[in-house]
């Protein structure tokens, strides 16, 4: 059986000369980056309701 996971991203992120933070799901090795996110989920807030 093959279970495909679609909830699955790395974030990386990084702050730039001015101190803006950026976040990307790509890796960009002419910065220092870090590994912030492995997994994406729903917070209770933004999830639907069934009632």
């Amino acid at each position: 059986m093959i279970v495909a996971n679609s909830g699955y991203a790395k974030i990386y992120k990084w702050v730039d000369e001015d101190g803006k933070v950026h976040f990307s799901d790509r890796k960009d090795h002419s910065v220092e980056q870090e590994l912030v996110s492995g997994k994406t989920e729903a917070s209770p807030s933004k999830r639907s309701s069934t009632r």
